[in-house]
């Protein structure tokens, strides 16, 4: 299952705003200070397809124009069949950090994964104490304390004091 999703810390009155003004329609949830956002473009073969071609993908950019609009944290993450997880966090428009499970995935080689800048990660979420744990998991192989990246996805957001919303997808009821 893949699927592509932006927390935004932000109401979801302000965040369904911001998706107006920049011309997007997506589903969102209320969730703990956070609205998560999920367009199912961003989740598909073409999202994967943007996140390796080496420009700003979609997800990328609405996770950027959603911090910058709102003045606020935003992290924008692709689970791609379980076989990739990628994020992008930003504050007030900039990126802070960024992960990537698997950077060779179209490629078919194995590369370790990618992670950029996990102590400015765990302090824009206000979990500065957690920043090494989130080291540990991004460079942790899978089969090392979680079978899928799903489970490494859960495990980050729990690190991040992130809802549990923030993984997997909104169902139509919670929407």
């Amino acid at each position: 299952m893949s699927y592509a999703l932006i927390a935004v810390k932000a109401p979801k009155t302000d965040t369904e705003a911001a998706l107006s003004k920049l011309g997007r329609t997506a589903k969102t949830l209320e969730d703990s200070g956070y609205s998560i956002v999920q367009d199912e473009v961003l989740g598909s073969q073409y999202g994967l397809e943007q996140l390796y071609s080496g420009k700003e993908s979609d997800l990328e950019k609405l996770g950027r124009e959603f911090s910058s609009e709102l003045h606020s944290a935003t992290f924008a993450v692709l689970n791609f069949d379980n076989d990739i997880l990628a994020f992008f966090a930003y504050s007030s428009g900039e990126r802070v950090s960024q992960y990537n499970s698997n950077p060779n995935y179209l490629a078919c080689s194995t590369t370790p994964p990618v992670a950029e800048h996990v102590e400015e990660l765990a302090a824009l979420f206000g979990k500065p104490e957690s920043a090494r744990g989130i080291a540990q998991l991004l460079g942790r192989k899978r089969g090392l304390g979680f079978s899928n990246e799903r489970q490494r996805h859960e495990q980050l957001s729990d690190l991040l004091g992130l809802p549990r919303s923030s993984v997997a997808g909104l169902t139509s009821s919670e929407v």
